[in-house]
């Protein structure tokens, strides 16, 4: 399965509200995904050189928002590594 399907084949299994392919996930999703703490994404997973870069959105008076990613870019990160 390439990561196109498998991005098809998880969002119809997941029916998430949003399509997957235009979804942003938070460290916690990513953690539910990776069956990782979200301690280990915040602090390894998401250091990695190779790691999708994050999306911080502007927010009135802080600065920006916390980190979120590109739901289809994490997959396919990960479908890189398959038999690595």
């Amino acid at each position: 399965m390439n990561p196109d399907q498998l991005i098809e084949f998880i969002d119809r299994q997941s029916k998430p509200q949003i399509p997957i392919t235009v979804d942003l996930w938070s460290v916690r999703e990513i953690a539910s995904f990776l069956k990782y703490s979200e301690h280990q994404v915040r602090n390894r997973v998401t250091l990695h050189p190779s790691f999708p870069k994050a999306i911080r959105l502007p927010v009135e008076g802080s600065g920006h928002a916390k980190p979120r990613w590109k739901a289809r870019e994490v997959i396919k990160w990960v479908e890189a590594y398959y038999g690595k």
